[in-house]
């Protein structure tokens, strides 16, 4: 067998092995008492409802009942926690039942229970990790299971059920909120698989490095592949100190720009809001365009081998991608961002096909 197809074997061999030790292996075990019992989302001590004219929410011995008539941001059942220092994951655990739910166009409004992280400030972290469940529809009986990595920065914890967007009702049965941690032998399998993917990574690159004829092109391959890794395995805490440090500098900009003799009185001052909407478009574009130049450079790279292969090898990077994700702490893999990849990889070989074309003509 050549060396090639040894690689892909155990490039799938790898992908299979994640694949199994991620979702048929129990990752977490409590430890410490919970923070929430099922029995406390009957009590109205220590729960902040809140119900505009759309909707209600009302409290008893069955659960918490939350319903809305119009799709709007409606009930909210909401409490906070203090984090004690040290705490690394939570896991979160409801039961609920969902009644004749309409949500609107988009896959996160609906039926939802939400984990936000609350800095020393008090703002919450909506770009870490926060959707324990979202729900829609008719389900009388619904678990949901759920840990959540906790950020250094994060000072308390603010659990929800709400309806975002939608109309209708759902029970919220059960909650339950806890601290946990990694079992050990989970972690020492998880740290000896990443370490056979770093092995497997380096196999694949020094052969392409070492390539005389078109080095330089392997080169560019590899920059742009090494580049997309590390974004895959950077984690959202180390995201969002980039995305803030963006807040911080439009907001330096506009006081400057405010403040000089061209500022107009009673201008508003855009807000840095700016930045938190625009940043998760920013890295799904970014996604897409870093995947264009990855088939690109390797079709160039590598004219004379067959191209089906080559974009049959692009494809399987584009969904190893997304299952290396689940090796970093606060990140999840998403069929819909490997979907982002994949098309990456289409429109990359598209444009090649389209300059190989033209340059024949």
């Amino acid at each position: 067998m050549s060396g090639g197809r040894w690689r892909l074997w155990l490039t799938l061999a790898l992908t299979v092995a994640s694949l199994l030790l991620f979702f048929l292996f129990e990752r977490f075990e409590p430890v410490g008492e919970p923070w929430l019992r099922p029995a406390a989302v009957t009590l109205a001590d220590g729960w902040d409802v809140q119900a505009d004219g759309t909707g209600e929410v009302s409290l008893g011995s069955e659960g918490a009942r939350l319903r809305a008539d119009r799709p709007q941001d409606g009930p909210l059942l909401r409490r906070r926690f203090v984090l004690p220092p040290g705490t690394e994951f939570v896991r979160v655990r409801a039961e609920l039942a969902v009644e004749a739910v309409r949500r609107g166009p988009l896959p996160w409004q609906g039926v939802r229970i939400v984990l936000v992280q609350l800095d020393d400030q008090g703002r919450h972290q909506w770009d870490l990790p926060h959707l324990a469940d979202v729900a829609n529809g008719s389900q009388h009986g619904r678990s949901v299971t759920q840990e959540f990595w906790i950020s250094r920065a994060a000072r308390a914890l603010e659990l929800r059920a709400e309806l975002r967007q939608a109309t209708g009702e759902f029970l919220v049965r059960e909650l339950w909120l806890e601290p946990v941690q990694e079992v050990e032998a989970f972690g020492t399998v998880r740290h000896m698989l990443f370490l056979c993917w770093v092995s497997l990574w380096l196999w694949l690159v020094v052969p392409l490095m070492a390539t005389a004829p078109r080095r330089l092109r392997h080169v560019l391959a590899m920059l742009v592949a090494m580049t997309i890794l590390a974004g895959t395995l950077t984690p959202h805490s180390a995201r969002q100190s980039a995305k803030q440090l963006l807040i911080e500098l439009e907001r330096t900009v506009i006081g400057e720009r405010d403040a000089g003799p061209e500022a107009v009185p009673g201008k508003p001052v855009a807000p840095a809001e700016v930045v938190a909407g625009a940043w998760p478009v920013a890295q799904k574009a970014m996604h897409f365009l870093l995947f264009v130049v990855l088939a690109l450079a390797a079709l160039w790279a590598r004219p004379d081998d067959p191209w089906l292969a080559l974009v049959g090898y692009l494809a399987l990077f584009a969904a190893i991608c997304e299952v290396l994700q689940l090796f970093a702490l606060d990140r999840t893999p998403l069929l819909s961002e490997a979907g982002i990849n994949l098309a990456g990889v289409a429109v990359g070989t598209g444009c090649m096909a389209w300059l190989r074309r033209r340059r024949l003509a």
